[in-house]
């Protein structure tokens, strides 16, 4: 199920008239909100913290908003969410990333750095088996 499919479903469950009024409820521009929606590059490149409020206000997770494979809005695990902290010290990229996380370290939740080092962790698996280097 697309983002799209599941901000209509979700805005019909929780009485939200509209995507302007969505919007209007979690602070984003509506023309933001109107890029995700309409367009999945756009959403692949979305602020992290606006699609966070859109969760928040529609009562799902972040993961259920971004994965189309995933079809319950509360309660789901990830079954490829195995990243270990060992592997992760090893990968230079991560490292950085580290630097960035400790940079903003009053901003980002722990929830929030484990959310951004599985996406980066997915999108290299996806690389990977793109390169045939599985």
């Amino acid at each position: 199920m697309s983002f799209q499919e599941k901000i209509d479903k979700l805005l019909e469950e929780k009485h939200v008239k509209n995507l302007r009024q969505l919007a209007s409820d979690v602070d984003i521009p509506y023309t933001t909100l109107w890029d995700y929606y309409s367009n999945p590059v756009r959403l692949e490149k979305a602020n992290l913290t606006n699609i966070k409020k859109i969760a928040n206000h529609l009562g799902c997770t972040i993961d259920y908003l971004v994965f189309d494979n995933i079809l319950e809005p509360n309660g789901v695990v990830l079954d490829n969410f195995d990243i270990k902290k060992d592997n992760l010290e090893k990968n230079v990229v991560l490292d950085e990333v580290e630097l960035l996380f400790d940079k903003h370290k009053d901003i980002l939740t722990q929830d929030d750095k484990d959310y951004i080092k599985f996406i980066i962790e997915k999108r290299k698996k996806e690389i990977d088996k793109e390169l045939g280097e599985e």
